[in-house]
């Protein structure tokens, strides 16, 4: 790790060749991998350990946030780009047990979920966009409906459309509140948009 910090990169995180960890640890694993490529934009290629290393100037970047709810890789990511990865063996528990429990675990995912990104929020206005959509397109259909076979009954499917209509609405609005929510947590956590890396000062 030092020698890949040494080589340039900010961090160097590490990959298990084989990991050891029980079933469920491997599936929530997976599962937040998956999550994190899309919520905090993180490389694909890169398996977010906890055993890791980084400068020292990337050490005083993350020591600035001063949110309530810590979620170090996501800090990092938003911090640097110059990421290693390097390849270790998984050794065996001797004594103990892992900190991290079915409860720890989950704690940490929603602080990811919820922290750094507002993807989540944004969510409730595509299902709004969605269900609003979908909600026209049966009102029209009822009415063609009810113009071409005048002997259908009216009443429950319209109510029923303009309900699901009035719905999606309701979630459309609420996902525009929640971008501006979503943007005001962002910056009351001080997520940095650039971090500058070094400075040089010329004598003259």
């Amino acid at each position: 790790m030092v020698a890949s910090i040494e080589a340039g990169a900010d961090v160097c995180y590490t990959k298990y060749l084989e990991r050891k960890h029980q079933l469920w640890k491997k599936a929530g694993s997976s599962f937040n991998h998956l999550v994190a490529n899309a919520l905090i934009e993180k490389p694909k290629d890169l398996y977010l350990s906890s055993f890791k290393a980084m400068r020292g100037s990337i050490a005083k970047e993350v020591i600035k946030y001063d949110g309530p709810y810590v979620y170090l890789d996501g800090i990092i990511l938003g911090i640097t780009r110059r990421i290693a990865t390097i390849s270790i063996k998984h050794g065996d528990r001797h004594d103990g047990e892992g900190n991290y429990n079915l409860r720890r675990s989950i704690s940490l995912w929603l602080k990811m979920a919820t922290s750094f990104s507002v993807l989540p929020l944004r969510f409730a206005s595509v299902a709004g966009m969605i269900v609003a959509f979908l909600s026209m397109l049966s009102i029209i259909a009822i009415f063609i409906m009810k113009f071409t076979h005048p002997s259908i009954a009216t009443g429950w499917p319209s109510l029923i459309a303009a309900t699901l209509f009035m719905g999606g609405v309701q979630l459309l609005f609420l996902g525009v509140i929640g971008e501006y929510l979503g943007r005001t947590y962002l910056k009351i956590n001080s997520k940095p948009q650039y971090v500058v890396r070094e400075t040089t000062k010329s004598d003259g």
